[in-house]
């Protein structure tokens, strides 16, 4: 018999405090492994993140442009989950339309967004236009920014 899959284990938290790249890569790893873990942030995400989600209906992006933009807020959104135990709130639908005085994002968690919107760009089989893609990043930028403003207890 095949030996079994060992999961990446799940990151510990880093609450009170900022993640580091350490945690952005564990947390990326334990997201990847564990598709039950996926699917339930997935549906939290889907039903707690309207304010996001129509601002990526709103921005008429390609099915391309969309799907790199959702997928990369989602996984933003799990891995706050993973590393803040209190919580996240709903992002309000003003933070998403205009640059706030959100709390500035750490620089992993916005690392991991540029490298990969990078990757997106560089897609061979359908790579994002630059124009598309500055969209793209601006609408990630600003959905990462308020969903790390939209910690509980912080």
């Amino acid at each position: 018999p095949r030996p079994k899959k060992v999961k990446a284990p799940a990151p510990a938290p880093f609450h009170p405090g900022t993640p580091t790249g350490e945690f952005v890569e564990a947390a990326w790893r334990y997201l990847e492994d564990d598709e039950k873990t996926r699917t339930r942030f997935t549906h939290a995400f889907e039903n707690r993140q309207d304010a996001l989600l129509g601002a990526l209906d709103a921005a008429a992006l390609t099915d391309e442009g969309y799907g790199v933009a959702r997928h990369l807020l989602l996984e933003l959104y799990a891995m706050l989950e993973l590393g803040w135990p209190p919580g996240l709130t709903s992002v309000k639908p003003a933070v998403m339309e205009a640059d706030t005085d959100a709390p500035p994002v750490p620089q992993p968690l916005k690392d991991y967004a540029d490298e990969a919107l990078f990757e997106a760009e560089q897609d061979e089989e359908q790579p994002l236009s630059s124009q598309e893609l500055e969209v793209v990043r601006r609408l990630v930028h600003r959905g990462l920014a308020a969903l790390w403003g939209a910690r509980k207890e912080r």
